[in-house]
């Protein structure tokens, strides 16, 4: 009996003691899985742990994938609280965006022949350009934004910021005090579809669509294919009602086609053409008779400082600086928009299917390529084209006009046979190199986007600031 109870206690004991093993054993597993996962951690670059599907509102979107960062949902301040150097981390955090992507814009921005085949604005180098460049945090920029309209009528707070496409145009926006973030992008497309056809609409076009792009050869494209799109196929060109044309703000209106192009400019050519269009527009506007014209006419002289200085390169460093210093609100008012940046005019139609970026510096040799294309052939034919000569907008009709050539400092020379260093504009930017350095780098966007160098050494001047190329 009693060596039965001995058995008996024994078992009961051994029993007992069965969880407590299996309790050891997980502590073991436990700590073994810890270890192992310190190690990895240890051996992953700290800056980009790990990559999730875009579902981030605006936790550093960048394109399919969102980089989620040790340090991503902590804004500067953050940082510096908790003992990190911002600017150390910030530069670390753009790099690795950077590096992780940068041969995918490279290769699609520089083709042997100088084609865009597909659209860069979906890259997340071209989308956060100015935020890189800036080492910007997109974070706690939105989160000023919200604050400022916390202690306003927030049906005045604008419906298109924060913005889903970070240009110029729109950064500038954001970061305007409340009542000056106004921000009109006008902008159209020019479309071949059959008006008939009620599976047919501007957001689903069959045939082709050009999105045009002010001082980027746009208004010689249109003609020609206004003619072309009438009188050879029978079939109306479309463009996109007005009120489309006009957004106010960054409003994404997405159109697809068989065959969607545009053409693009170097940054800095296109926006001294510009410069010239826009004195030359507002000289006739105040020729104008009608009481509207000779509103926006007074408007402009009121409130734009360059248009009341007469002699140049002053006129052009006034309008430099106050176009650079309240980007949104300056190019607002028509027709100040010629100076927008060429991704700023692109970003309306953010997410459209766009097949064919061509340059107007190679504007034959595109045009020839475009017209080649399977989805191209039927809309668009090949045509007797020339290479765009870079213009200086309608300075031929300017040099017609004795008061604008004297306002531009442009008296005695010739349209066609003076030299760009001629024009003090130009002289200006080889004499003052932060000027220049400015200009480039508020533009800087559209240099990552679509792949120009900002080196002009037939001018006499390049590009010498901080900012750097990501590829």
């Amino acid at each position: 009996g009693d060596m039965g109870a001995i058995m008996a206690s024994k078992q009961g004991r051994g029993v007992r003691r069965a969880p407590s093993l299996c309790i050891l054993f997980a502590i073991v597993i436990t700590i073994y899985i810890i270890g192992c996962t310190i190690l990895f951690y240890l051996n992953t670059d700290s800056d980009i742990v790990n990559e999730i599907p875009n579902k981030n509102n605006f936790n550093s979107q960048l394109g399919d994938q969102t980089y989620v960062s040790s340090d991503l949902g902590r804004t500067p301040k953050q940082l510096e609280d908790d003992g990190a150097n911002p600017t150390v981390v910030m530069q670390k955090r753009h790099k690795k965006v950077e590096s992780s992507s940068s041969k995918g814009l490279k290769a699609l921005v520089t083709s042997s022949d100088g084609v865009v085949r597909g659209n860069p604005m979906e890259h997340p180098l071209c989308k956060d350009a100015l935020l890189h460049a800036h080492q910007l945090d997109k974070n706690e920029m939105i989160d000023a934004y919200h604050a400022r309209y916390e202690k306003v009528n927030q049906r005045k707070r604008p419906k298109y910021l924060p913005p889903t496409f970070w240009s110029r145009e729109t950064l500038s926006a954001m970061q305007a005090s409340v009542g000056r973030d106004r921000l009109d992008l006008h902008c159209s497309i020019l479309a071949n579809w059959n008006p008939r056809n009620p599976e047919e609409t501007p957001s689903n076009i069959t045939r082709a669509a050009y999105m045009t792009l002010g001082k980027c050869g746009s208004s010689s494209i249109s003609t020609m294919l206004e003619g072309h799109w009438k009188n050879e196929n029978g079939i109306d060109f479309y463009r996109v009602p007005t009120n489309v044309q006009k957004f106010q703000g960054g409003d994404s209106f997405k159109f697809d086609g068989d065959c969607t192009f545009t053409f693009v400019r170097d940054p800095l050519l296109k926006f001294m053409s510009a410069y010239f269009t826009i004195n030359f527009y507002i000289a006739e506007m105040g020729r104008q008779k009608s009481k509207s014209w000779q509103e926006q006419y007074n408007a402009i002289i009121k409130n734009y400082a360059f248009w009341n200085i007469t002699t140049e390169p002053a006129r052009f460093r006034t309008f430099v600086y106050d176009m650079i210093n309240s980007t949104n609100e300056f190019l607002s008012v028509r027709p100040m928009d010629h100076a927008y940046t060429i991704s700023g005019n692109m970003s309306p139609f953010f997410g459209s299917k766009i097949h064919f970026i061509g340059r107007v510096e190679q504007l034959s040799d595109h045009w020839e390529i475009l017209s080649k294309l399977d989805h191209c052939q039927d809309a668009i034919r090949g045509r007797e084209t020339s290479n765009h000569e870079l213009s200086f907008g309608y300075l031929a009709n300017e040099f017609q006009n004795h008061e604008v050539t004297e306002m531009l400092g442009l008296t005695g020379m010739d349209s066609r046979t003076s030299q760009k260093s001629e024009f003090p504009q130009y002289k200006e930017l080889i004499r003052d190199q932060q000027l220049l350095n400015d200009i480039v780098e508020h533009l800087w966007q559209d240099y990552v986007c679509f792949g120009y160098e900002p080196k002009y050494p037939k001018l006499g001047f390049e590009y010498s600031g901080k900012f750097q190329m990501p590829y």
